[in-house]
């Protein structure tokens, strides 16, 4: 993996919130943490939630995110044993 998921939303977070977008802040965060996300399983998984949900927050999408990339990371221990 090219970023940790926590990592990357942080950075993203942080970035983000230094440009002025106000009231799309969060909107902005999620759509640069998601597109910005290498292209595989991670982001081919976040790609499927429905953004105009209520349910789908920022906080989601990094614990999906988090999801998914611990179970590639115990998946590839395995095969390592």
């Amino acid at each position: 993996m090219n970023r940790c998921a926590k990592w990357g939303g942080a950075r993203v977070k942080n970035l983000a919130s230094k440009c002025g977008f106000s009231s799309e802040l969060t909107t902005v965060i999620q759509d640069i943490f998601v597109f910005g996300m290498c292209s595989g399983p991670i982001q081919d998984r976040l790609l499927k939630e429905d953004a105009s949900k209520i349910g789908v927050t920022y906080t989601t999408i990094i614990e999906i995110a988090t999801a998914k990339e611990a179970a590639i990371n115990e998946k590839s221990s395995w095969k390592k044993e």
